[in-house]
């Protein structure tokens, strides 16, 4: 059988096999020689591929079986197997040709084709990115009529369900814990009472005022509900953490969350001290951070829970005498919202709710002595109720009154200074002008609003500054 040059360009094969009876030591290192210079020109390759053939003419035969391995005088030599059975001499495979290896029609058109492929035609690159942001911005305007026909959806919605009772809609939350802060006077009492007797709620009470809040859990205890207080300062990370730990253990976990404990000053900026404006913040802001830190994780667990801040209408209007209050109070807003996100966009928990509550001045003692001209000081039973009744039909913001929305959408359309004018003309910039202070701080209930630089005993914050029975207490 005639031999084969094993670098013929057109029959070129990886594993090459070439029919010949034996090999010569010459001959090996003629044809490693030309193997270590395949990437020269094809003319090159012509040359030596001749040479190989000639030599093959010239191999002996009757060697026996053997590996020859390349030598230190050949170091890039290819190790080559002789056979006397099968008579052919195999190399090891071979990586694909170069583009030298191919005749000039071929290497011309695979040259083009990688030309083509590295250096794309501007029409077609034009229209490609013509169509990617064309489908981008079909998908944005897709998006958002999607969205501005769930908005009709939701409206007509909500229109239907004002002709159908609240009462009718209300989820049931008997043996579920609900865990209110500031539990021990005012509307978290209120609400701790009707949560427990009425809709059938276990009830923990927290709160910094240990008398006020044993109060609480026993006229609930008494009428045969069930109710556990705990002595907390909410201002104290580290007290919080610990009666969490403490409510899951002898309660259990937490199914809706209710941040209710707050305070004022009442007094302007520059005559308010710095320990009790960091105090405010600590009671009406930061709280809400530590006790959801130390709830949420449950309610994602078990994949529902309610979490609610009462916040107040100085959390949406600003108002003179109330520069700390109210940023707190916009804080705990704006910490509602982000909550609200949160949750149900980015963790896509759509049972776990939350409620933001943002009720006017209610008459609890908490803004004893401020005198409004148009909205009246709110009566506790009726928020209580507007409160409860939120929660229990899951909504997501509650405004009392509710005519206050108007306010709010008038608020972000007109100018500041007319927006101050009708604020004014309402009595909402004026109210705390009169503003006597709080009647728990007068008769000692009050601790951590008086005193922010007491110290603490189990939660309870004690100091010989502490005011009883309307006069200071002597040293």
């Amino acid at each position: 059988m005639p031999a084969t040059s094993i670098f013929d360009p057109i029959n070129y094969d990886p594993t090459p096999i070439i029919n010949i009876k034996d090999f010569g030591d010459d001959d090996i290192m003629i044809m490693n020689h030309v193997v270590s210079s395949s990437s020269s020109s094809s003319n090159s390759i012509s040359s030596r591929s001749s040479t190989t053939e000639e030599s093959t003419r010239e191999l002996d035969s009757g060697s026996e079986t053997e590996c020859i391995e390349p030598n230190d005088r050949y170091e890039n030599s290819i190790p080559i197997m002789r056979s006397l059975e099968s008579e052919k001499v195999v190399l090891p495979e071979q990586e694909e040709p170069s583009l030298s290896l191919l005749p000039q029609p071929h290497q011309q058109q695979q040259q083009n084709l990688l030309m083509a492929q590295a250096v794309p035609c501007p029409v077609m690159k034009s229209y490609t990115t013509f169509s990617s942001k064309f489908i981008a911005e079909l998908e944005i305007i897709t998006e958002l009529i999607a969205s501005i026909l769930y908005a009709v959806w939701g409206i007509a919605i909500a229109v239907f369900m004002t002709f159908i009772p609240r009462r009718f809609r209300y989820k049931d939350v008997t043996g579920q814990v609900i865990l209110i802060t500031g539990a021990g006077s005012g509307i978290g009492k209120l609400m701790a009472q009707k949560f427990a007797l009425k809709h059938g709620a276990r009830v923990v009470a927290w709160d910094i005022n240990e008398k006020g809040n044993e109060e609480t859990v026993a006229s609930i205890r008494s009428a045969g509900g069930q109710c556990y207080g705990f002595t907390v300062d909410v201002s104290s990370r580290e007290t919080i953490y610990a009666a969490a730990k403490k409510v899951k253990a002898q309660v259990g976990k937490v199914d809706i969350l209710i941040n209710n404990a707050g305070i004022v000053s009442g007094k302007r900026l520059l005559d308010t001290p710095d320990e009790s404006i960091v105090k405010t913040f600590e009671v009406n802001s930061l709280s809400n951070f530590w006790t959801v830190k130390a709830f949420l994780p449950d309610m994602l667990e078990t994949g529902r829970g309610h979490i609610v801040t009462i916040a107040s209408l100085a959390g949406l209007f600003g108002s003179n005498r109330l520069v700390d209050y109210c940023a707190s109070k916009f804080a705990a807003v704006g910490f509602d919202e982000a909550l609200k996100n949160e949750i149900k966009v980015e963790l896509g928990h759509q049972n776990i709710h939350s409620t933001l509550v943002c009720p006017y001045y209610i008459n609890t003692g908490m803004f004893d002595g401020v005198r409004s001209k148009i909205i009246p000081l709110l009566k506790p039973e009726p928020v209580v109720n507007d409160i409860v009744a939120g929660i229990l039909t899951n909504q997501e913001q509650i405004v009392v009154p509710r005519y206050v929305y108007a306010l709010i959408v008038l608020k972000l359309i007109v100018p500041g200074e007319v927006g101050r004018r009708v604020a004014s003309a309402f009595g909402i910039t004026g109210a705390m002008l009169t503003f006597k202070g709080t009647n728990k701080a007068k008769s000692g209930k009050l601790n951590h609003s008086v005193l922010p630089d007491g110290k603490k005993e189990n939660g309870i914050t004690t100091s010989p500054k502490l005011i009883k029975n309307g006069r200071k207490q002597k040293k």
